[in-house]
């Protein structure tokens, strides 16, 4: 993957996520896939490059990422918000789209290929999200701003 993705550029697509569907995947969990679906949706744009996730990834992440490349788009698959039939034929479509020019790769990390200051408003949300995706919810949701108050002499008891 490029270094830094330019989250101006991006937009996510989430390849057929039915519940019937989603079902279906034997290399991540429906909950993994909607959870990581859904960090997607929460720090992505609309533009050239291509995110994309679904299942099944031997199908239609596999076609819509090699259309998507014909056409020229920038492709990125997440294999933790994908599933596929199993985990021999599932790495064999993402050999596939790395052949044709596409990257493969997890949701934290290209997350975190879009933002590198996590104190930005953007960097926030993703951070959020990130933290959500990796189960630390017990981690304070807002990040305050650090204020800085001249120290006052303790009160004394009358």
């Amino acid at each position: 993957m490029r270094t830094m993705v330019d989250h101006r550029t991006v937009q996510v697509l989430l390849a057929d996520l039915q519940d019937s569907v989603v079902a279906l995947s034997r290399t991540s969990s429906p909950e993994t896939i909607r959870r990581s679906a859904g960090v997607l949706g929460r720090v992505a744009r609309a533009r050239r490059t291509l995110a994309m996730c679904g299942v099944t990834s031997e199908i239609v992440v596999l076609h819509t990422a090699l259309d998507a490349l014909a056409d020229g788009y920038d492709v990125i698959v997440l294999a933790d918000a994908s599933g596929g039939v199993s985990e021999r034929t599932e790495n064999a479509a993402f050999r596939q789209i790395e052949a044709a020019g596409g990257t493969v790769t997890s949701v934290a990390s290209f997350v975190t290929s879009m933002v590198r200051d996590f104190t930005s408003p953007t960097g926030r949300i993703a951070i959020t999200a990130l933290h959500d995706l990796m189960g630390w919810r017990s981690r304070p949701r807002t990040f305050p701003q650090l204020v800085v108050q001249p120290s006052r002499p303790p009160k004394e008891n009358t």
